[in-house]
């Protein structure tokens, strides 16, 4: 049983270090820094690519959790998680997805006997620029 969390982007490092920084525990299995950046980030390195990582991390029956993080860019959190969507559903019952829309707090889809799922599109998960983000001071 294994945990993987895909990133669009070369994002392990700074994942990593804002668990720390929150003290958050690092998922079960990957305590050590090492595990963690090598096995349970997998750095996809462009969107389509992240893509084609999720529908291999489907496929393996091990992973209990799938995490997903990926920017909205000038497509908009709506388009991509249509994309995302259209993924979801060769596994998952449109029962289960078709009330799941981006929100501020994430997408999260779970259903008996598949692993639990969780999207998040940056930078805010419904295209909208965070003031935090964007706030000099």
């Amino acid at each position: 049983m294994s945990q993987i969390l895909i990133v669009e982007g070369n994002d392990a490092i700074v994942l990593s270090n804002l668990c720390k920084v929150r003290r958050l525990p690092p998922p079960a299995g990957y305590a050590s820094e090492e595990k963690f950046r090598s096995e349970f980030i997998r750095n996809a390195g462009g969107f389509d690519n992240a893509l084609i990582d999720f529908e291999e991390a489907l496929k393996n029956y091990e992973h209990t959790n799938i995490g997903l993080i990926i920017d909205a860019n000038d497509k908009g959190a709506a388009s991509r998680w249509a994309m995302v969507k259209s993924i979801l559903s060769v596994h998952f019952s449109a029962e289960i997805l078709n009330p799941l829309v981006p929100r501020p707090d994430g997408i999260l889809a779970q259903e008996t006997g598949l692993p639990t799922v969780g999207v998040w599109i940056m930078p805010d998960n419904e295209g909208r620029l965070s003031r935090t983000l964007c706030s000099s001071g």
